[in-house]
């Protein structure tokens, strides 16, 4: 009987085992799936393409009163690319995009429509690679030309094939020129809320401050990029490339429960919120593989060894114990 209930409590702990170590296999993948969800968040992987060399991701927030205009995103522009000669990478220069969103007041052939906004500058679609559906990201006529997608494209024009229809932005006239597709994950769509419908415009119509400067900067070794990045002494910043490592998720959880999902004093754009989200997602998913999946995994490794080596110790020392019997029945070595 005690034999009987001693294979059953083997058998559980087994279940439980196997159980807990596919937990932290999935935990995993799925932390490793999180890490390349935001395509926002890996423009230096983009940019770097088959070259060889690493570049890292930055990003900064300003508040709207500041009034960051296109002198101001020069002047930055100037500073780090005299920063990288002066550190002999001068000539390699760096991709750049500047936007700010707001609501905006669009007027098609069916009517007035208050849609959201992103008034965009520089390598804009460098940084956010919308999935492109009609039209074109590249080619975008000086001052007129605008990006819309198919949720606005369907509100404005009843179609979502738009490209080279008109519309009317503050009483200036406008064409599109590409349909895109917004991103899909759950994180984006969290941060977009109910919003169905976005134009992309030149940053001139939108009339007012950035409010987002994003680079992609060399990185010959760990922290250049960002040590540079930081001389511009200007307002909230984040490093898109390292935000999901695994020091900075350490670092996140070390600082628990003071982590806030929104510390900066800028408002940020929705592809910030959602890399956010899926950071908080990744800091649980770590702390369910790291605090409980990993351990209840060694506890009962630890429950089967132990009984498993006290039970091996105890036939050793039965054998020893005994005689040596022979291969002829009956008869033992002296």
């Amino acid at each position: 009987m005690e034999q009987k209930t001693s294979k059953s409590r083997v058998a559980t702990r087994l279940a439980l085992l196997g159980m807990a170590v596919w937990l932290a296999v999935f935990s995993y993948a799925r932390i490793s799936a999180l890490k390349t969800l935001p395509l926002s968040q890996r423009a230096a992987e983009r940019y770097a393409g088959q070259s060889g060399k690493r570049f890292v991701q930055l990003s900064a927030f300003f508040h709207p009163q500041e009034e960051v205009g296109e002198f101001d995103i020069l002047l930055y522009n100037e500073f780090l690319q005299e920063g990288l000669k002066s550190s002999g990478n001068g000539g390699v220069g760096f991709p750049f995009a500047c936007s700010v969103s707001a609501d905006l007041a669009v007027q098609s052939a069916r009517g007035m429509f208050q849609i959201p906004a992103i008034g965009m500058g520089g390598d804009f679609f460098l940084f956010h690679p919308y999935p492109l559906l009609y039209g074109s990201l590249t080619e975008i006529p000086a001052g007129n030309g605008i990006i819309v997608n198919d949720g606005a494209a369907w509100l404005l024009f009843g179609a979502v094939d738009a490209v080279d229809q008109p519309v009317l932005i503050g009483g200036n006239a406008y064409k599109v020129v590409g349909v895109v597709r917004l991103e899909d994950d759950r994180a984006s769509q969290a941060a977009l809320g109910r919003e169905e419908s976005m134009v992309f415009v030149p940053y001139s119509a939108m009339g007012t401050g950035m409010t987002c400067y994003e680079v992609v900067l060399p990185e010959p070794v760990k922290g250049y990029g960002e040590a540079l990045f930081a001389g511009l002494r200007v307002g909230d910043t984040v490093s898109n490339s390292t935000r999901f490592s695994a020091s900075a998720i350490w670092e996140a959880i070390r600082s628990l429960p003071g982590y806030n999902m929104d510390p900066f004093s800028a408002p940020v754009p929705y592809w910030e919120n959602a890399a956010r989200n899926i950071e908080m997602r990744i800091i649980l998913w770590t702390m369910l593989l790291c605090f409980f999946l990993l351990p209840a995994a060694a506890v009962l490794l630890l429950l089967l060894f132990v009984p498993m080596a006290g039970h091996a110790l105890r036939l050793l020392r039965n054998r020893k114990g005994n005689p040596i019997i022979t291969g002829r029945k009956g008869v033992t070595d002296p």
